[in-house]
């Protein structure tokens, strides 16, 4: 498995981080191509599928369609409203309901989400964004508690 992300921004590559830890790579994109550096990657890697991270206007629907060419099963999206719903609905595909670690990180600003993604990627856990600077009332209501898919 291959995630895809814009390279212009980090909150969708922070939040597939964890998702693949271990199992795949998170490969940076324009939002509406392939950089020539990427698409070499993505044939040494052959990938079954890519998962294609973020809206529209993170990454274009041709870019989901060129992907989906590449992968031999095929290329989806995974998004959210926000940034916050991204990363609940990557945590979401990517884990059963239990989780032995779920990080909470502000969206806002990457250093945090950086550190703890990495921490949630070697502990087989989870990484989800709350609203705001601060975690909800009810974490779990947001993100989930979540364990990575034997199918990973």
């Amino acid at each position: 498995m291959v995630l895809l992300a814009t390279g212009r921004d980090f909150p969708d590559a922070l939040a597939g981080a964890p998702a693949v830890a271990g199992v795949g790579p998170v490969l940076l994109v324009e939002p509406g191509s392939i950089p020539a550096a990427t698409r070499a990657e993505l044939r040494r890697l052959a990938p079954r599928d890519i998962l294609v991270l973020g809206g529209q206007a993170a990454v274009s629907d041709t870019l989901v369609a060129d992907a989906d060419e590449i992968a031999s099963i095929g290329a989806a999206r995974i998004s959210g409203q926000d940034r916050m719903a991204t990363a609940a609905t990557v945590a979401r595909a990517a884990f059963d309901p239990v989780v032995p670690l779920a990080v909470v990180a502000a969206a806002e600003d990457f250093p945090d989400a950086l550190a703890g993604g990495a921490l949630a990627g070697a502990r087989s856990g989870a990484y989800c964004s709350p609203a705001g600077t601060g975690c909800p009332p009810r974490p779990s209501r947001r993100c989930g508690s979540c364990r990575r898919r034997a199918s990973s």
